[in-house]
Parts: C-alpha cells; sequence; structure tokens
C-alpha cells in the first residue's frame, strides 16, 4: 500500500472555501491553481485555520466528514496513492486519508518541486538574476551601475562612519558613542535595546556610553548600531504574509539566538560575537530591498508565501521573481561596503553545502534559523534542522537547543525590543 507524504492548505476567495492537497515538500503555484480552476483563491486567513484543525477534533469521524465536505482539490502526482499522510502547517498536525474519501476531487497540476524552480532559472552571477528581475517585473530604466537602476537610498552617514571605526583597530567607546549620539533616534534605540530586562543590567542604563561599558560591550553595540542605521535605511512594508513573525521580531530573535550559540561554541573556534549579532540582526534585510525595488509584485510573492508556510522563502522568491531576497541583500550589502562575513553569511545561509569564505556565518545563520523555527518563530518548521551543522561549528546539539530554550524563556522581553524598533524605525 502506497503512502504518500502530502499537505493540505485551506484557500478562500469570495465564493467560498478549498481544500488544496498537494506533495508536502512541493510549492504550491498559486497563479497555475487559479488558472486551471477558474477562481482568485488565496490562503484562508491563519485564525480560521486554527479554528478548523484543533487538535481534539481531527480524530473524531464528523470532524473529517465536514472537512471532507468542502469542494477538494487534489495535485495530479498524488491521484495514485492508496493512503495520504497528511501535514498541516499552521496547526502542526499529521493525520491520514485514504485516497478512497476523495473520490470528490478535482485534480489539476499546480505543485512544483524545488528541481523544476531551480531548473527554469538561467545560470548567472547574482547582479545578472536581479537584473534580470528589475527588467521583467519594474518599469525602472535600465542604468550603467545596478545601484543607481535600484534606486536605492544611499548608505546612512551614520552607519558609513561605523564602518570606518570598525576597521580601526584601536577604536573604542570614546570613539564610538559621539557617532551614535549623533542621531538621536539611534542612540535611544541602543538604550532601549540595553536596559531590556533580557540584558539584567543592574540600574538604569542612562546613556550610549553606559550601554557600551556596564551592558553589551564596544563590538556588540558597534554592530548593533550598524544594523539598526542600515534597517532604519528601507521601510518595512505593510503588505506582510499572514502567519509569519514580523521583521523585527525575526530580527531580534535571530541576532540574539546568534548570540547564544556563538557562546557555546568551543573558545578556538568562535567567531566574532559582534559581527554574528550583526549577521542575525540583518539575515532578513533583502526582504526589505524586494518590497523596494519590486513593489507591484511583492503583494503576490506574500500570497504565494501564505499558501507555502512549511517552504523556505527563496523557492517562492525564484518561482515569482527568478531572484531571491539572500541575492539581493547580499548584493546591496556589498555594495555599501559591509563586512564580508556579513553578506556572505546572508547569501548562503541556506545552503549547508557551503563551503567558502566565512562559512561559519552562514552555518550559523542557518542553524539559528532552523532553532527558531522549531520553537515557531520564523516560517513554519516544513524542514527539520540539518544534523550536519552541528558538527561543522562544533557544536553539541542538545547545548544548542538549551540555549535557545533558554533564551525564549525572555520572549516577552524581546518582542518588546522588537515592538520598540517597529515604531521607531
Amino acid at each position: 500500500m502506497a503512502v504518500v507524504q502530502a499537505r493540505i492548505a485551506i484557500l478562500e476567495d469570495s465564493r467560498g472555501k478549498v481544500l488544496v492537497i498537494l506533495p508536502e515538500q512541493q510549492l504550491l503555484h498559486l497563479a497555475l491553481l487559479n488558472h486551471s480552476y477558474k477562481r482568485a483563491l488565496k490562503a484562508a486567513q491563519v485564525g480560521q485555520v486554527k479554528k478548523i484543525f484543533v487538535p481534539t477534533l481531527v480524530r473524531q469521524a464528523q470532524f473529517m466528514d465536514k472537512l471532507l465536505s468542502l469542494p477538494l482539490i487534489l495535485d495530479h502526482t498524488l491521484k495514485d496513492a492508496d493512503v495520504l499522510a497528511i501535514y498541516e502547517p499552521i496547526s502542526g498536525l499529521r493525520f491520514e486519508l485514504e485516497r478512497s474519501r476523495l473520490t470528490h476531487a478535482q485534480v489539476f497540476r499546480f505543485a512544483l518541486t524545488p528541481h523544476q524552480i531551480d531548473s527554469r532559472l538561467p545560470t548567472q552571477d547574482d547582479e545578472q538574476a536581479i537584473l534580470l528581475a528589475v527588467d521583467r517585473f519594474t518599469s525602472l530604466r535600465i542604468k550603467e551601475r545596478l545601484a543607481d537602476t535600484l534606486e536605492i537610498p544611499p548608505l546612512p552617514l551614520t552607519a558609513q562612519k561605523i564602518i570606518m571605526l570598525s576597521s580601526n583597530q584601536e577604536a573604542g567607546a570614546n570613539e564610538l558613542v559621539p557617532l551614535v549620539e549623533a542621531d538621536p533616534s539611534l542612540a535611544a534605540q541602543v538604550i532601549s535595546w540595553a536596559s531590556s530586562p533580557y540584558y539584567a543590567a543592574p540600574g538604569r542604563v542612562q546613556s550610549v556610553k553606559d550601554a557600551i561599558v556596564r551592558v553589551l560591550g564596544f563590538d556588540l553595540v558597534m554592530n548593533l548600531a550598524l544594523g539598526l542605521a542600515l534597517n532604519k535605511t528601507l521601510k518595512v512594508p505593510a503588505d506582510v504574509p499572514q502567519g509569519v513573525d514580523s521583521y523585527w521580531t525575526q530580527a531580534v530573535c535571530c541576532a540574539t539566538a546568534m548570540e547564544a550559540l556563538v557562546k557555546v561554541m568551543p573558545p578556538a573556534r568562535r567567531p566574532s560575537a559582534g559581527m554574528s549579532y550583526l549577521a542575525g540582526l540583518l539575515h532578513n534585510f533583502g526582504y526589505l530591498v524586494l518590497a523596494h525595488v519590486f513593489p507591484p509584485h511583492f503583494s503576490l510573492i506574500n500570497r504565494y508565501l501564505e499558501c507555502n508556510l512549511n517552504l523556505a522563502s527563496h523557492y517562492v522568491e525564484k518561482q515569482v521573481l527568478g531572484v531571491t531576497r539572500e541575492q539581493v541583500g547580499a548584493w546591496l550589502l556589498q555594495c555599501w561596503q559591509l563586512p564580508e562575513e556579513v553578506w556572505t553569511g546572508m547569501r548562503h545561509m541556506h545552503n549547508s553545502d557551503y563551503r567558502g569564505p566565512h562559512q561559519e556565518y552562514a552555518h550559523l545563520l542557518n542553524l539559528a534559523l532552523s532553532l527558531l523555527r522549531e520553537q515557531g518563530i520564523g516560517h513554519v518548521p516544513g524542514e527539520s534542522t540539518d544534523e550536519v551543522l552541528f558538527e561543522l561549528l562544533g557544536l553539541e546539539p542538545e547545548l544548542c537547543r538549551d540555549a535557545i530554550r533558554h533564551m525564549l524563556d525572555e520572549r516577552e522581553q524581546l518582542n518588546l525590543i522588537a515592538e520598540r524598533l517597529s515604531l521607531s524605525a
């Protein structure tokens, strides 16, 4: 008896809800489905899906009868399966369905494998891929320099000065403090960050210098200030995918997770704590770049993400645009002359096979995001953590998971930091 791994999604439009079943690790091609089915479907509201897939109800016969009373669409690759092992990403529930119960399903082709997505893209470097996407999906006039074409705001002066300062081996708090205090908003953010109960600083943090000397240290504040300055360059879009944590929540949690993982690494193998923190804070910066450069298609990306919560975002972005947030984000940070460790880590953070310069930052980001997903932060945990990452970084799996759980004991405080940053950005 053939058992096939599948996932279920609830889509809806003005005419009502529809069940969609496809292979678990394949992408739901929303445009292709809507074209075949002659509807304008999109993902149902997360709250509604949670009310439908309640753990105590799923095993009851009447629940399945009611669920399968909805119109049902099946991807053609599943039509010969005897049993479908179903995964519902929002609730995390798994259950089995016999194919005999799905005889009323309409069958279409609408799911894509990762190989199908990758194979349709031409082989080219990142800059060529970005230019091709700009040419196809925007009305921007192609100029001699890609930076001019994309009309990206210039690197903030504060960030430029911090980058210059970071190359000065003799620099310390006395040089960093006036740079940060020259930007009152940035200074307030640094003080607010250091004042969080998460860091348990004794007494009140009264100044940027206080934040450096008593709480966070020079290296961390320098990279924190740089990350905050860059994240203020581009606005967080109003249209975001439902079911995914906010930009600032992901940034704060990833940065803090990177800090926690570096602390449990063998001392001889630890990368820069401050640089790791910066890489975590900026890991999703390319998302802001996509929103800035591709506004007409950015909404479409979000609708696809909502239908494919268990898949990594780069599959969706490759399908819709032919370029990913990691490509455009890393390219821009490189243009701005940020440390190579940061943009290299960003570019390769989803590739556990990457072996090259600064691979430890890419693998740390990959591991931090995977462990956060295990705890329900970021995208839904559709893919398990690649255990080879622990070996590559010289880390003990249980030590890492304990460090992340301990960090998330202060989730309320981390959320408060993220909320403050979102209001001041």
